[in-house]
């Protein structure tokens, strides 16, 4: 999405709710690393929304000093994310309830580009068997496919240029609305005016 490593996962946790479904955990959930999800993902959002304050501060550009720490934050969070899950494996609803999932997959948003590539098969997998929301799939999926240079899938990804939101390219664009669907998000054109109502300023008069 936009403005990349900043607002764009900003966004999408805008659009999704990120961690903050409410629905009480399983009663056979692993507590601890739950807690520990939230933790870290209170953190990421924090951090987040300082370098937004330092952007409409001075005009859209970040504080060099906190975009170094937001990038440190995120380093911790993705080492920690590997100690933890190990290869090839992802969390469950099961063990660290659906706000754990929501946060686990927002900490993996902020990581590296190769951590991501390497993850992207566990998260196709849990998507299939429901663990993943479509629109979680298409997100990642499509941060990946950018990120090595590739066109996009379903046309998550893009930036603001002169005002306005302008998408990467967008792989057989005709049928973007229809893959769009089949994860469950909005059609594209309703996808950028959202973005535009949340990211790009009308020049005062």
């Amino acid at each position: 999405m936009l403005m990349k490593g900043v607002a764009a996962t900003i966004a999408f946790a805008l659009l999704s709710g990120c961690a903050g479904d409410a629905a009480p955990p399983p009663a056979n959930s692993d507590a601890s690393l739950r807690n520990e999800l939230l933790r870290r993902v209170t953190q990421d959002q924090a951090i987040r929304d300082t370098v937004m304050g330092s952007m409409r501060n001075a005009a859209g550009i970040p504080d060099s000093a906190i975009a170094r720490r937001m990038r440190a934050v995120d380093a911790g969070n993705t080492a920690w994310l590997m100690r933890v899950v190990g290869p090839g494996n992802w969390f469950t609803t099961k063990r660290v309830g659906r706000d754990g999932m929501k946060a686990a997959f927002l900490l993996l948003q902020h990581s590296d580009s190769s951590v991501q590539d390497q993850l992207l098969p566990t998260i196709k997998r849990s998507f299939v068997v429901g663990e993943v929301s479509g629109q979680e799939f298409a997100l990642l999926s499509d941060r990946v496919a950018t990120s090595f240079g590739r066109p996009q899938t379903f046309g998550t990804q893009g930036d603001i240029k002169d005002g306005r939101v302008l998408f990467y390219p967008i792989e057989d664009s005709i049928g973007v609305d229809a893959r769009r669907a089949k994860m469950g998000m909005m059609p594209l054109r309703e996808y950028a005016a959202l973005l535009d109502s949340m990211y790009v300023r009308t020049p005062s008069r």
